[in-house]
């Protein structure tokens, strides 16, 4: 459960004068996450969870503070991403007990329903998929009967370096387990970034460069533009409004098993 502190509207009108410019921000990624040479975004593999359906490591990137499965921007990223995992885990991954070699890494590619064999798309965004990602003679969309067909797309093998036949994706069944890598394209749920929003339009950032201002000033600059803007469209009762619930936000406490 989510829980929430109240903080006074008087002790937030204090940020204006505690917070100084600054002419540059400091990019990082959301904790446990990282960058990877090469790629332009942040990439965390969830080594302890081990490996699992493609269902399940939806949910698990879910999880982290709203991340996705992996998916690329241009053709060979996916060997990239293995490549740097790998030596960080690849022992770790060997030693864990549903560890063999077939097994590779989800993305978030799958086949759109209803439609031809080929035709997979980013599930997030719904935009076709690069076929470029594919591997030679892939998809070949086997009919595997109780185990359903290949419609979840994966890079296998994520001990072996070069597959056969050329890396990039395969088609998976769904339910197969595979490891999984999880994405946050810098843009994350609850991320405080102000760069990120219409906050930046007169806001200042702290003296140290970070972009981001922590969840009272975020709240306090938010209602204030708010509030400015229906002031100028002259609709004084929807900005009396925003004032009578400023000093009402909750400020979020995650428990510490989240």
């Amino acid at each position: 459960m989510l829980h929430f502190k109240i903080i006074p509207a008087f002790f937030v009108l204090l940020l204006d004068a505690a917070i100084t410019s600054a002419k540059d921000c400091k990019e990082k990624c959301p904790l446990g996450f990282q960058r990877v040479h090469g790629l332009k975004h942040c990439y965390r593999l969830l080594i302890d969870l081990g490996p699992v359906s493609h269902d399940k490591g939806v949910a698990a990137c879910g999880f982290e503070k709203g991340a996705t499965l992996v998916t690329f921007d241009h053709k060979g990223d996916d060997q990239i991403l293995r490549n740097h995992f790998f030596k960080l885990y690849g022992e770790q991954m060997k030693n864990d007990s549903a560890y063999w070699d077939a097994l590779g890494f989800w993305t978030g590619y799958i086949r759109k329903y209803g439609s031809a064999k080929d035709s997979y798309v980013n599930m997030y965004s719904g935009d076709a998929i690069d076929k470029s990602l594919f591997r030679h003679s892939q998809p070949n969309n086997l009919l595997l009967g109780e185990s359903g067909e290949e419609a979840c797309l994966c890079r296998k093998e994520f001990g072996t370096t070069h597959l056969k036949k050329g890396n990039g994706l395969d088609d998976y069944p769904c339910a197969h387990p595979h490891w999984i890598i999880c994405m946050h394209r810098d843009v994350f749920a609850l991320n405080m970034r102000i760069y990120n929003s219409a906050l930046n339009d007169g806001v200042k950032l702290p003296e140290n460069g970070d972009c981001e201002l922590d969840w009272v000033d975020q709240n306090y600059y938010q209602f204030k533009m708010m509030r400015e803007k229906k002031i100028q469209k002259k609709k004084y009762h929807l900005a009396d409004l925003y004032l009578e619930v400023w000093d009402k936000i909750g400020s979020p406490e995650c428990p510490w098993w989240l």
